[in-house]
């Protein structure tokens, strides 16, 4: 079943050889095919929004748009749909849809900037921008908070301001120099964007480096360089006061990549270097981030995996838009979120004819003390047990901080519920 359904050899090149690699190492190893299915619609979710907000991003630069090949499977399938064999909204339904808002706000994990997307023919003024963040169990963490107010034109991407997760890290937004690019990468600044999302990679030789510029002499005591794949084996650090005499602080002759957090013996220096001696891969040197810290590291307030909800308002406070993002500390690794308490909901609902449709209208509220993550909801008929399918929802796989509430309705055709015998199945990712 699993190879006829795109998970084995007679998937051909249909065959996504990375999913189930994607489920179990961002959100830890599923424990049976319901686990893996809750897991596998977040990743649906994510990838498919961000393939969308990855174009309007860089709106009418680089292409016009985007087109998806199968977008709906002839037959049950994880992959190349947005809404499933039996007519039901999947996770990526649920990202493309909130994509394709015609006033959209969206944050760019590449380069951490926030960016309202107008596909409208109307120029917008003074549209209030605010991003707000939580720590794993809905504490807001306000000095991560940005907001801006700015104008956006029409059929376009306006930027508002950047995001900012960093604390005590001196490189963040200095310059940064490198002996080469490689053209499957961004240039040597990616490295002191503060985000993981984007990075530097070197031609394929090992006699490469990348330096980072302060601006002035700092005291350097701890260094942290965030590998790609593409790592080095045998590396040094260097620092200098001018980039032409260098003198070694570190060298590592077995590096194994990922994240190495390096402390030093406490120097005053300019710019700090690695210099490539080995590579590890048939790759060049690649690096998502070389972080420079003084003496005392601030450890990061920040949850191990924690959230971003921003809001877009017109000048009259009318929501426009709203998204809504989980981040790790470390690339890809959601697993934390398995290790939030049972969420508690209250839920009401009731049900209305309209002509030939039926409505159900649902109120579901977070009165536990944990986050209610990615709550899914699915109605079905007593009578039999069946989903109730095809049916219209406002939204789902939605998120609730404790206190907040969420009006939902299910519209479809009243000759599926002949009598009002309904049951709504309510349950969040930390169910």
């Amino acid at each position: 079943m699993w190879n006829l359904h795109f998970f084995g050899p007679k998937a051909a090149n249909a065959n996504p050889d990375k999913y189930f690699e994607m489920v179990n190492e961002n959100y830890g190893k599923a424990s049976g095919i319901e686990d893996f299915c809750r897991k596998a619609q977040l990743v649906n979710l994510e990838s498919n929004k961000a393939m969308f907000e990855g174009w309007q991003d860089h709106m009418w630069n680089d292409a016009s748009g985007i087109m998806t090949w199968m977008s709906q499977s002839a037959y049950p399938s994880f992959v190349w749909q947005t809404y499933d064999y039996y007519y039901d909204l999947t996770g990526a339904y649920w990202g493309v849809k909130k994509a394709l808002e015609h006033v959209h706000i969206q944050w760019s994990y590449a380069d951490n900037s926030v960016k309202v997307i107008n596909t409208t023919l109307e120029d917008l003024k003074e549209l209030k921008a605010r991003a707000t963040v939580y720590n794993l169990h809905g504490k807001e963490m306000i000095k991560y908070g940005q907001q801006a107010v700015a104008d956006s034109k029409a059929n376009s991407s306006t930027h508002f301001f950047d995001m900012n997760f960093t604390t005590d890290n001196m490189s963040y937004k200095k310059k940064a120099l490198a002996s080469s690019i490689s053209g499957d990468a961004g240039d040597a600044d990616e490295v002191v964007d503060g985000s993981d999302g984007s990075r530097w990679a070197s031609k394929y030789s090992d006699n490469e480096w990348i330096y980072v510029d302060l601006g002035e002499q700092k005291e350097i005591a701890h260094i942290t360089l965030k590998w790609e794949h593409a790592h080095a084996k045998h590396y040094k650090l260097q620092v200098s006061d001018d980039t032409v005499t260098w003198r070694d602080v570190y060298e590592n002759t077995n590096s194994k990549g990922g994240n190495e957090d390096i402390k030093i013996k406490p120097t005053t220096a300019r710019y700090v270097k690695m210099l490539g001696i080995k590579r590890a891969t048939e790759w060049g040197y690649s690096l998502y981030e070389f972080e420079l810290f003084g003496k005392k590291k601030v450890k990061t307030d920040l949850s191990p995996v924690h959230f971003i909800r921003l809001e877009l308002m017109n000048n009259e406070g009318k929501l426009l838009s709203d998204n809504f993002y989980w981040r790790s500390n470390v690339l890809n690794d959601y697993t934390a979120l398995n290790k939030l308490t049972k969420a508690k909901l209250n839920v009401k609902s009731s049900i209305e004819t309209n002509n030939d449709k039926k409505v159900i209208k649902a109120s579901i509220k977070n009165i536990g003390s944990s986050t209610a993550f990615s709550i899914h909801v699915q109605a079905y008929r007593k009578s039999d047990g069946e989903r109730i399918l095809p049916a219209i929802m406002n939204e789902n796989y939605f998120t609730l901080f404790p206190g907040e509430n969420k009006e939902l309705n299910i519209q479809f055709d009243g000759e599926l519920l002949p009598a009002d015998d309904y049951e709504l199945k309510v349950i969040p990712y930390n169910n």
